[in-house]
């Protein structure tokens, strides 16, 4: 796994993702990029990676809290359902469902940088992107969880579709 994330890495001239580290020590030179593996019913939250200064002035821990009230409320409305959640930051996902590898990379500009995917076995992920800011999310993560997982408690009346499906 750590010579596809290398090879990958070099492709797209910068450093491979360490898994679970959230700061990166300079963004503006890092391609992060994050392994999802699809085994069921999955939530992941991405926000760029950032510099301990950004952290610091950018207003990005903010960011970050409120796309954890995202992800909170989005698991409190899926009630029993077991959907995995994880917080990602990165600029891309190498998604591994069955045998598949598939590269999803995460725009740069601004407001398609914080959003979610939404995956599950057989299917096209969902993606949501933070257009009115990071603490949209938190009405519209639920609402596409609730289409996408068929969570009539996430729904929300006379919101249309949320979820922008990609064929992968």
């Amino acid at each position: 796994m750590t010579a596809i994330f290398g090879a990958l890495s070099l492709a797209l001239g910068g450093c491979a993702h360490v898994p679970g580290a959230k700061i990166a020590a300079d963004s503006a030179s890092i391609v992060d990029v994050e392994e999802v593996s699809v085994t069921g019913p999955l939530i992941v939250a991405f926000l760029p990676p950032f510099s301990r200064n950004e952290a610091n002035s950018s207003g990005a821990v903010e960011a970050e809290a409120h796309v954890n009230f995202a992800l909170s409320e989005t698991q409190q409305c899926l009630g029993e359902r077991s959907v995995g959640v994880r917080l990602a930051h990165t600029r891309g996902l190498l998604v591994v469902q069955g045998g598949a590898r598939t590269w999803l990379r995460i725009p740069d500009d601004w407001p398609h940088a914080v959003g979610a995917y939404l995956f599950d076995v057989g299917r096209s992920p969902c993606v949501v992107y933070a257009i009115a800011g990071p603490s949209s999310l938190q009405v519209t993560l639920p609402a596409a969880a609730g289409e996408y997982f068929s969570a009539p408690a996430c729904t929300h009346e006379g919101a249309g579709r949320l979820c922008n499906e990609h064929d992968g």
